[in-house]
């Protein structure tokens, strides 16, 4: 998360984007980002970062919440379901590593109304288990940012 500018003059602004990976993590998570600076009057910020991973949002559902491949298992569904009552617009934030291609049907979501997110392993692609994420940004009456995991599960025979 580099600053867009590593040295600035007095007065000078510039800007950060902060991504947090949620993989892994589920309920009540706090970040701090400290920024450091030879600044004597402020020589340390603090950014504060609040999350409720896995909490249900109020402006989409997604069903199921991720996509779980079995053993031989090609294709995997999510069907995306704007729960508001306004327009919402679907943004990928960062794709899912390889093997896993995605297709989102529609980007824009009308009230009520659902779009379906098709997860698919790549020909000839390795047969190993992986574990990768597709993460979204949802921005309609408020932004919303979601993580769909996507992982293979063994099962036995």
């Amino acid at each position: 998360m580099p600053l867009l500018k590593s040295r600035l003059a007095p007065g000078e602004k510039t800007e950060m984007e902060i991504a947090f990976n949620s993989h892994k993590v589920r309920g009540e998570v706090e970040k701090t980002v400290h920024i450091n600076s030879n600044d004597t009057t402020a020589q340390i910020s603090g950014i504060f970062i609040n999350a409720r991973v896995g909490a249900q949002n109020m402006l989409v559902e997604l069903v199921p919440d991720r996509a779980l491949f079995k053993n031989g298992e090609k294709g995997k569904s999510v069907w995306v379901k704007n729960i508001s009552d306004s327009f919402v617009q679907v943004s990928v934030v960062s794709p899912p590593e390889s093997p896993v291609d995605y297709k989102i049907d529609d980007l824009n979501i009308a009230p009520f109304d659902s779009t379906e997110i098709s997860f698919s392993k790549r020909e000839g692609g390795s047969q190993k288990p992986f574990k990768t994420s597709l993460i979204l940004d949802f921005l309609g009456a408020k932004k919303v940012r979601c993580t769909i995991p996507i992982r293979t599960i063994e099962t036995r025979k």
